[in-house]
């Protein structure tokens, strides 16, 4: 398996990108279809788009990441335990997974002409994948504990 390392830790990269992009951009279309009016053409857009985008990309890419990054986890620590950085970042995984998860339940909402949320909460909230993101990266490249 570790003769197969470096070829998960890019597969894992590219899913996770995917994946990340995916994150950061649902909420915008959140926004927008919260900003227009139900049933109208931008709410439809915006939810054929959110739709294609979710089933395509998102969730594809958060399954891939997680099969290539368990993949890489094992290949490179199958002889000791994984370092306290690894497990900070599963951490954040994890959270990002929750993050999709809920995006995923919102959809439903808006399909249903709810309006749980401003199109500003949405504008805010899509900055979370990108700090996480930051924070996941600083912990791969520096391995600091």
């Amino acid at each position: 398996m570790a003769e197969y390392y470096e070829w998960f830790r890019a597969l894992h990269l590219i899913s996770v990108l995917a994946w990340a992009m995916g994150l950061m951009m649902v909420p915008r279309f959140f926004a927008y279809q919260t900003e227009a009016v139900p049933g109208g053409d931008v709410d439809l857009l915006m939810q054929k788009a959110t739709d294609r985008l979710m089933k395509i990309i998102l969730a594809p890419a958060m399954i891939a990441a997680w099969i290539f990054g368990l993949a890489t986890l094992t290949a490179r620590f199958s002889a000791s335990p994984p370092p306290a950085w690894l497990l900070v970042k599963l951490g954040l995984a994890a959270l990002l997974t929750g993050f999709h998860f809920y995006l995923v339940g919102t959809r439903k909402k808006l399909v249903r002409g709810e309006r749980p949320h401003s199109g500003r909460f949405w504008r805010m909230l899509n900055e979370i994948p990108f700090l996480v993101m930051i924070a996941i990266i600083i912990l791969a490249v520096l391995e600091p504990f």
